[in-house]
């Protein structure tokens, strides 16, 4: 329930802090013209980036990829909004097999 009611609060001011990827979709293309809209070779960059040198970063990446990911959308992409959908559903593929589940969650 918190993680509901967090989530609906912050998306009522756009920017969703932390947007998990479990439960997180990009549009990455417009759907009229299919060009890109949130590729960004900047935020790749950044992302993969692994030399720490401020204490901001160390920060930022020990709270997880997630909200840090989640950052460097909202730096690079100011004009977009990070909302919460509560009503969104997606289908999945699940593992069929005990060992490969054990391998997706391991970190």
């Amino acid at each position: 329930i918190s993680h509901h009611l967090s989530k609906a609060f912050e998306s009522l001011f756009g920017s969703v802090t932390c947007l998990p990827g479990c439960f997180c979709m990009y549009r990455i293309r417009t759907p009229v013209k299919n060009e890109p809209l949130i590729i960004s070779p900047k935020i790749i960059l950044e992302y993969s980036d692994t030399h720490v040198n401020t204490l901001h970063k160390k920060n930022l990446l020990h709270l997880g990829e997630d909200r840090y990911l989640t950052t460097l959308m909202m730096k690079h992409f100011p004009q977009y909004k990070m909302k919460f959908t509560p009503h969104a559903q997606c289908k999945t593929v699940a593992p069929d097999r005990w060992k490969i589940l054990l391998s997706q969650r391991r970190r």
